[in-house]
């Protein structure tokens, strides 16, 4: 046990700059660039490429500094993570060859980038949570809230970063359509906090925050390497209907979402023969 509580300690303790944020700023921006028209932006208009694609990596600080009511630009005070992250997206757009894409696109490098990826949620899920327990200390909710944003904030902000790229498409949004990584992040948060207010007995926040990384890391790999669906979805299936109903037991004029469309007009009627005879005589 004291060896397992050595190894949550070191791996709380890992640096996330450089390794960790290049692979979180890799996968962001590659998420940029398989977005429809995203390669045509890169040539047409590079800035609002750039702009949308540092949207995409510093998402996360962006929205927990906005409902923790600081400044935004916050994330700019480390340049050095800027800098990385205009490096990685210059080498997805503009590397001769499309080479770095290629090399980065092979399935056990991207895995392998997915794994530190995730790595590098946990910890700002964690962070995110620390920074919320100082404004709300009471407020438990509040904290899993701006732990989640800080760790999925990219997803949040996805309708303000199409949007800076021309695209607007409101019906897709993490809100009506959660991701895993989402999901993960709240049953995470709500154990991170347990173990954070020692309701978990014996275990410490280190090996909580260790458990955690190992299960999404390994959840999000094996997704991504066969290709496999939600692992909530069977659960959600499952306790949704006898939880909050389900589509069959809704009343009958509850499928009736529009309006019936007016009766279209009658046509006007022809002029008479007379008319038409004058009207003959006038041309």
């Amino acid at each position: 046990m004291d060896v397992v509580q050595d190894v949550a300690e070191v791996f709380a303790t890992l640096p996330l700059f450089p390794v960790f944020n290049a692979c979180h700023y890799t996968l962001m921006i590659l998420t940029t660039r398989y977005d429809t028209g995203s390669l045509a932006l890169s040539r047409s208009n590079p800035l609002a490429n750039w702009v949308a694609s540092m949207i995409a990596c510093f998402g996360g600080y962006i929205l927990a500094d906005l409902l923790l009511g600081h400044s935004v630009l916050s994330f700019l005070a480390h340049p050095e993570d800027v800098v990385l992250a205009s490096a990685i997206w210059y080498l997805l757009f503009y590397c001769p060859k499309d080479l770095f894409y290629k090399i980065i696109s092979v399935l056990p490098l991207k895995l392998v980038i997915t794994a530190l990826k995730e790595t590098a949620r946990v910890r700002k899920l964690v962070a995110g949570i620390g920074a919320a327990a100082k404004v709300y200390p009471h407020s438990l909710l509040a904290q899993v809230i701006v732990g989640v944003a800080k760790a999925c904030g990219n997803e949040f902000l996805l309708n303000f970063e199409q949007a800076v790229r021309g695209v607007w498409k409101p019906d897709i949004n993490a809100i009506l359509q959660p991701s895993f990584s989402i999901k993960a992040c709240v049953v995470g948060a709500v154990m991170i906090i347990l173990g954070r207010s020692d309701v978990l007995m014996g275990i410490s926040q280190e090996m909580v925050v260790l458990a955690v990384s190992l299960w999404l890391i390994s959840v999000a790999v094996s997704m991504k390497a066969f290709h496999a669906d939600d692992p909530f979805k069977p659960v959600e299936n499952l306790f949704s209907p006898f939880i909050f109903g389900s589509a069959d037991s809704l009343p009958a004029d509850a499928h009736h979402h529009h309006p019936p469309a007016p009766e279209p007009s009658p046509a006007p009627k022809p002029p008479s023969g007379r008319r038409r005879g004058k009207a003959a005589k006038a041309d």
